[in-house]
């Protein structure tokens, strides 16, 4: 039995890899590594915001490793909101980019949140239209700013 199940199993991967080798980033999908084919932005980029408190929202940016994305690019309001506003905008600390397009600029390479402070005494759910721009350092592709609306309890 031992002496058919290592034929067979040459045959089953012989089969099998070509397939898989014909895609175009075949080797990177092997070892894990991004492939130069750019995401959408949808998933290159992701937002979510939650509230920490009846004052404070964190807003979740996720990055996928080879995309950036441009601090000065990144804006946050509140929409349809009564009674209540911003009251101030936490950034973390960016990494200074030498970037095609802008020159030096600050970017986020990695998943980072931002603290938003709420003011005033409005009740109700809050709305965040949520507008980033980011970039595919792999290809320097740079996608049109994106928009993200996040309603909280």
């Amino acid at each position: 039995m031992k002496h058919l199940f290592y034929p067979l199993l040459c045959l089953v991967l012989g089969l099998s890899l070509p397939a898989y080798a014909s895609s175009d980033d075949w080797l990177g999908k092997l070892v894990n590594k991004p492939s130069s084919e750019p995401l959408p932005p949808e998933l290159a980029f992701s937002v979510k915001a939650r509230r920490v408190d009846t004052k404070t929202i964190m807003v979740d940016f996720a990055v996928t490793p080879a995309y950036y994305l441009y601090k000065d690019k990144l804006l946050i309001v509140l929409k349809n909101t009564t009674g209540t506003r911003i009251g101030g905008i936490d950034f973390p600390p960016a990494v200074t980019k030498n970037d095609l397009s802008f020159g030096d600029t600050q970017v986020y390479t990695k998943p980072f949140s931002i603290k938003v402070e709420l003011a005033g005494e409005g009740a109700g759910p809050i709305t965040l239209l949520t507008r980033y721009q980011g970039c595919f350092e792999t290809r320097g592709l740079c996608y049109t700013p994106q928009s993200a609306t996040l309603t909280l309890p």
